[in-house]
């Protein structure tokens, strides 16, 4: 007996011409960054660097880190 999953299969490629694959790749690309960005805050932070000079290595204000 097959087992078949009744989820449609989504591609997840920010390149691709169809809205919905385009999108699908963006949004985990969004959350691949998020995940990035706070693993390079506490690398910064453990190194010593305070939340002004992080804000301004990132081009934000210290608040908006």
């Amino acid at each position: 007996m097959m087992n078949i999953d009744p989820r449609p299969t989504v591609s997840y490629d920010p390149r691709s011409a169809d809205p919905r694959v385009a999108l699908a790749g963006v949004k985990l690309m969004e959350e691949e960054c998020q995940w990035l960005l706070v693993r390079a805050v506490r690398l910064a932070r453990a190194a010593g660097y305070d939340w002004g000079r992080i804000g301004r290595l990132l081009g934000r204000s210290r608040q908006s880190v």
